[in-house]
């Protein structure tokens, strides 16, 4: 997420506990970054002692010196939001026989944030403090190798997050040794963290120790952690979590009955990490979007701390939680929760449980606006357990009557498992999708009073589509529920019929939905609109007076020029009527002359004659060779 201009002077960015504050940068976005290491640059990693224990909170300082005659530019930040530590940072650790250590959370999420560029003067120095222990699982004591490399923006504009080369210079090293614990040793560390501040100081300068009970991983430290829970302290579920045995799920699990709800929350939350979910060995219930990395440590994980005897107290609470009413219209963490939990462990007896909470919550849906109509709160959650359920040999009704029973009779199509009282050789020579009463039970799904079960009948259409269902998908592209008409714009992009595009360009030069509009250009894209079309329909939104739509609407259509990310400033002034019509036109005609060259797959570059500064917003900017463009 680059920042145009300036950014705040302090920001505070969450990473599991502990936070980042970071500074103001020196440099601003129009001071050009250096192409490959700079003249210069000198890289280290210290260490503050030769020693330390498992279970303390490792800072290792990656120090770039600056030992020219010029200033340095280094380029940080856009990396940590939703990420448990810095993606841009890389830490491969090897212990004395050269084996690697494993990443104790392989791939990590990197959803950006703000980012920062900082000028290091002739002498200074430039700090990137690394918590060890958020990027290697060390699981034994012994002497260890730590290299560590940031891409500090060196790779000419075009951030590496994490991909750096490793024979590249920006790589450093350090050697430590990591000695476990005693019980007397792991009481005086817990002691020290409890005195530590909960923040990590500034970015670009050498911090010290902050409070990570992530870092309490190691069984010496369960007994310990149990207490501080009992006196109330929830941040010891952050180590507990990761502690990888049977003790430390069991004394998890006994938290689901104490009678503070703080407490219970967050063992449900410590559960999640470590519980047999059924995507990591069987055909998944659901697309995790795990990587194979992260899927192995999920697994790894479940196979050393997860024992059957857990899943009845789980679905005990479980149970309890679906049968309650959401607190906040759709939404309700605590059911939610409960509902990921039956995914893993429910067995088939709990799925009237399920079912009833389906039918509860779907009626809920046609009282209550959500805020995102394309998440409906708990339900896709339900049904996520539902085909747990199904995956563990529940069965789904053959003759669905209620809402419930129509979700969960759709998830088995979903994913091919047993519908009740249907044969194995009916299911293994046909499987539920071709059940002959499939056709006629879409047909008056998609006239059901509720509009989530509307949606849930378009989205389980056979492919290709039949030909009963075109002309009521075409009606569904208007309709008034917003995920009855995401459901339809998607289906229709995969039937591949031309006579759709028309109705898919109105929508996309139309819709006031941000989940509607981009679907609508993909699959009038599918359905053969050359993207000349489509982009001259994205065009026609540019004299809208938001700021959200004119960022989307641009990132879009810069798609046309060469460009390394994009930036928007919706804070500062914003064009007038006049200015949006004129941009809209400009584009209009922009697309209008180069229709061909569009339609063959050309792109632009900022420096042919073609491409004018003008074509670009005040309030937009694109990334060229490690500047903003235009100049401001």
């Amino acid at each position: 997420m680059p920042i145009s201009h300036r950014i705040a002077s302090v920001i505070v960015a969450a990473l599991g506990g502990a936070a980042y504050v970071w500074a103001e940068p020196v440099a601003d976005y129009s001071t050009s970054i250096p192409k490959g290491v700079p003249a210069g640059a000198e890289i280290h990693l210290a260490a503050d002692q030769p020693t330390f224990y498992l279970g303390e909170n490792i800072l290792l300082h990656y120090e770039v010196k600056n030992s020219g005659n010029e200033p340095i530019v280094v380029d940080w930040g856009g990396d940590y939001r939703g990420s448990p530590r810095l993606t841009r940072v890389r830490v491969i650790a090897t212990d004395e026989a050269g084996q690697m250590v494993k990443d104790p959370t392989p791939d990590p999420r990197n959803l950006g944030g703000f980012c920062g560029r900082e000028s290091i003067k002739p002498g200074g120095i430039f700090y990137s403090s690394v918590p060890v222990m958020r990027y290697c699982l060390f699981d034994k004591p012994g002497k260890y190798t730590i290299r560590v490399a940031h891409d500090l923006g060196w790779g000419g504009g075009d951030r590496g997050y994490g991909k750096i080369p490793n024979d590249d210079t920006r790589w450093a090293s350090a050697e430590i040794e990591l000695v476990m614990p005693g019980p007397d040793e792991a009481e005086q560390i817990v002691e020290t963290m409890l005195r530590l501040p909960d923040q990590a100081g500034s970015m670009g300068e050498k911090q010290t120790p902050y409070v990570d009970f992530t870092c309490l991983r190691y069984p010496v430290f369960l007994p310990l952690l149990q207490r501080l829970i009992d006196k109330g302290d929830m941040r010891a579920f952050g180590g507990v979590a990761l502690i990888p045995t049977v003790e430390a799920t069991r004394a998890i699990v006994a938290c689901l009955a104490d009678n503070d709800e703080k407490v219970v929350d967050a063992a449900v939350s410590a559960l999640g990490r470590r519980l047999p979910h059924p995507s990591l060995t069987d055909p998944p219930a659901r697309q995790q979007g795990w990587s194979e990395g992260q899927r192995q440590r999920q697994l790894e994980m479940a196979n050393q701390t997860w024992r059957d005897e857990f899943a009845e107290p789980i679905m005990v609470y479980a149970r309890k939680a679906l049968d309650a009413t959401p607190r906040n219209g759709m939404r309700d963490n605590r059911m939610e929760a409960a509902a990921d939990l039956a995914e893993s462990v429910a067995q088939p007896e709990d799925m009237p449980t399920v079912v009833k909470a389906l039918d509860r919550m779907l009626r809920r849906s046609q009282e209550v606006t959500v805020e995102t109509p394309l998440i409906h709160g708990i339900i896709p959650n339900l049904q996520w357990a539902a085909a747990g359920i199904l995956s563990r040999g529940g069965k789904a009704p053959q003759k669905p009557l209620s809402p419930g029973e129509i979700a969960v009779y759709l998830e088995a199509l979903r994913n091919s498992v047993h519908i009740k009282g249907q044969s194995d050789k009916e299911d293994k020579e046909h499987g539920p999708a071709l059940s002959p009463e499939f056709d006629a039970y879409a047909r008056r799904w998609m006239e059901h009073p509720i509009a989530y079960v509307q949606r849930l009948a378009i989205e389980n259409l056979s492919t290709p589509c039949p030909e009963w269902a075109i002309e009521p998908l075409r009606h569904r592209l208007f309709a008034r529920d917003v995920g009855v008409q995401y459901a339809a714009v998607n289906t229709v992009g995969k039937t591949g019929d031309a006579s759709f595009g028309p109705t898919l360009l109105e929508l996309v030069r139309k819709s006031d939905d941000q989940w509607v509009v981009p679907s609508a250009s993909d699959a009038a894209t599918d359905v053969g609109v050359t993207r000349d079309q489509v982009l001259l329909a994205w065009a026609e939104r540019l004299d809208r007076p938001d700021f959200e739509n004119n960022f989307r609407t641009m990132n879009q259509l810069v798609s046309l020029i060469e460009h390394q990310g994009s930036g928007g400033n919706g804070n500062g002034p914003q064009p007038t009527s006049d200015e949006r019509a004129g941009l809209k036109a400009r584009w209009i005609a922009f697309i209008g002359r180069h229709s061909e060259a569009i339609r063959a797959g050309r792109v632009f570059k900022v420096d042919d004659p073609e491409i004018a500064c003008d074509l670009i917003p005040s309030y937009f900017d694109i990334g060229v060779g490690g500047k903003r463009w235009p100049p401001p």
